[in-house]
């Protein structure tokens, strides 16, 4: 019986060993796992980081938000109506001012600076833009003259910037 035993250990111990795992692949296996363990940390990491920055962000807007709404609220339309009337108009004037100062370059001081006397009609549109109007002179010496028109201040009283041409070439400004 012993001799059996024996004999069934003997072919029983090469069979299990080659069935079970040597300690080089555990510890591959476990650089492996722990590689992986590691790219998750690094990707949690930037996540979380990531939506730190958004919460910010969403508190900024937040705060933003809440300070327009409570500046819309704070801007009301007075109910008398000639209140009503001058704050409207005041409103328009504004509105005006701000669309005539960002319709082009003629607005600003600076670039009429430039502009001088002999000077062609094409570097002066190029310099202050494209004139609002067009018209014909009846100045003899004056062919057209172009016109640079809008409230620039907001006083509901237009500004005009005026160019006489002659020959191609500015007469005056």
């Amino acid at each position: 019986m012993k001799l059996l035993l024996h004999s069934a250990l003997l072919i029983l111990i090469p069979m299990l060993a080659k069935a079970g795992v040597t300690n080089e692949e555990i510890n591959r296996k476990l650089d492996l796992i722990l590689d992986k363990v590691s790219g998750l940390e690094h990707r949690i990491t930037t996540i979380e980081s990531e939506s730190t920055k958004i919460k910010k962000e969403i508190s900024k807007v937040k705060k933003t938000a809440t300070e327009a709404k409570s500046a819309s609220n704070a801007i009301s339309i007075p109910q008398d109506p000639e209140e009503k009337k001058t704050f409207l108009s005041n409103l328009r004037n504004q509105l005006g001012s701000q669309e005539a100062n960002s319709s082009g370059p003629w607005t600003k001081k600076e670039n009429w600076d430039k502009v001088e006397k002999n000077m062609t009609e094409f570097n002066a549109r190029k310099i202050l833009g494209d004139p609002d109007k067009i018209k014909n002179s009846h100045n003899p010496r004056i062919e057209n003259v172009y016109m640079y028109v809008g409230d620039l201040n907001g006083d509901g009283v237009e500004e005009i910037g005026l160019i006489n041409i002659t020959r191609n070439r500015v007469h005056s400004f």
